[in-house]
């Protein structure tokens, strides 16, 4: 979650740029003030505020504009703004088929070369297989075609190693044709995310929306069913996991280390840029960092050869 909704769009969105270091700023203004609009919950998890938001993925969207062969363009940046405007939240949120006028566009680096960005090679898109940020070019995956090591084309989910077309609430669903958007498979059936309140269960069972910041409290310890909570956020050095009994989250891309065999712990500060890191058990590193090689590092597009 801590990334889903954001990477899509974090080089995407501009506003009257004549500058890349204009567009790089509006790019994070449109792009952070519209996930807030749709979810401020991911904005607080992820950055902890929507001024570190706009900070970060303005470091985000700066290398882009630069990088070889890259195509992307304040024009460009301003037409997706426009589009933008109009795009739904769940579109927004889940990332999967942005609007044609936010997608790359090709540029001048050919299959099988170096890249760091999808806008630098002909075919929009930058295939990454490691931490370092760092891919080579190639063709996203069509339906039917493998997915294992690479990305589906825009709309398709990844089932069994397999590009398909996912279903919609109300239509059947199973491990090969999963649920897209904020609904999970319940019974073969995709069915909508439950909201505050609403029925969840750990069995198959419907998922909270967790985009609302919502979490499943088991009715019972061990119970596979539960009810959607509010999940509450808290910052550095304070007790998180399972509190008095809710739930309770890290700001900022924090993590909740738990204490061991226990259901709750003190959330760990994400580390600075540069600063060590841990993928597995933290501190993470706060977007558009990477945590390579146990280090902190921004976006170097010259640094993919």
């Amino acid at each position: 979650m801590k990334n889903l909704a954001l990477s899509a769009f974090v080089l995407l969105v501009g506003c009257g740029s004549s500058t890349p270091e204009e567009a790089a700023q509006h790019i994070a203004h449109a792009t952070c003030s519209r996930i807030n609009t749709c979810s401020s919950f991911l904005i607080s998890a992820a950055y902890g505020d929507v001024a570190t938001c706009e900070t970060r993925v303005t470091l985000g969207a700066k290398p882009a504009f630069s990088a070889t062969g890259s195509s992307l363009t304040p024009a460009q940046a301003d037409e997706c703004a426009n589009a933008l405007e109009d795009l739904s939240c769940d579109a927004l949120v889940t990332a999967s088929a942005p609007p044609d006028a936010c997608r790359p566009k090709g540029g001048t680096l050919v299959n099988g070369m170096a890249c760091a960005d999808d806008w630098q090679c002909e075919n929009a898109y930058c295939r990454k297989t490691t931490s370092t940020g760092c891919g080579v070019c190639a063709t996203r995956a069509k339906v039917g075609e493998s997915c294992e090591g690479a990305t589906c084309d825009y709309a398709l989910s990844c089932a069994n190693k397999v590009c398909v077309k996912p279903a919609t609430v109300g239509q059947a669903c199973s491990l090969s044709t999963p649920c897209e958007g904020r609904s999970s498979c319940v019974n073969n059936v995709c069915t909508a995310f439950s909201g505050p309140g609403g029925p969840c269960g750990k069995d198959g069972g419907v998922s909270c929306d967790s985009l609302a910041g919502l979490g499943c409290k088991p009715t019972a310890p061990g119970s596979g069913d539960g009810t959607c909570v509010a999940v509450t956020l808290v910052g550095p050095g304070q007790a998180c996991g399972l509190v008095d009994g809710s739930y309770v989250g890290c700001l900022g891309s924090g993590e909740c280390k738990l204490a061991p065999n226990m259901t709750s712990g003190t959330c760990l500060a994400a580390a600075a840029d540069g600063a060590a890191c841990n993928s597995v058990d933290g501190p993470n590193c706060v977007a558009p960092a990477r945590c390579d090689n146990g280090v902190c590092k921004l976006p170097d597009p010259a640094a993919c050869k």
